[in-house]
């Protein structure tokens, strides 16, 4: 995938995060022969609730992506896309 590509990606992700307390962190693409992925890492602003990104968070996020017909024009053919937080680790 091209640079032009990941940041229209990066793009449509802070449009949809807009004014949520939700932000972009970070994303990973796993293209293989078996499987095409794209990760979506989201996480709380640091100014926001302080609350950790929960379960239904990513829910959320995933149905508005799966939605936007860009995301496919973006990525042609078949891949997973999965949504999460950085962790505890970050």
């Amino acid at each position: 995938m091209n640079r032009g590509k990941l940041d229209k990606i990066i793009g449509l992700v802070d449009s949809l995060l807009g004014e949520s307390d939700l932000e972009f962190r970070c994303f990973e693409t796993e293209w293989n022969q078996h499987d095409r992925v794209l990760r979506i890492f989201i996480d709380r602003h640091l100014s926001g609730r302080g609350e950790a990104v929960v379960m239904d968070d990513c829910v959320a996020v995933t149905k508005a992506l799966n939605v936007r017909e860009d995301l496919d024009e973006l990525i042609k053919g078949s891949f997973n896309l999965e949504v999460s937080s950085p962790g505890v680790e970050r």
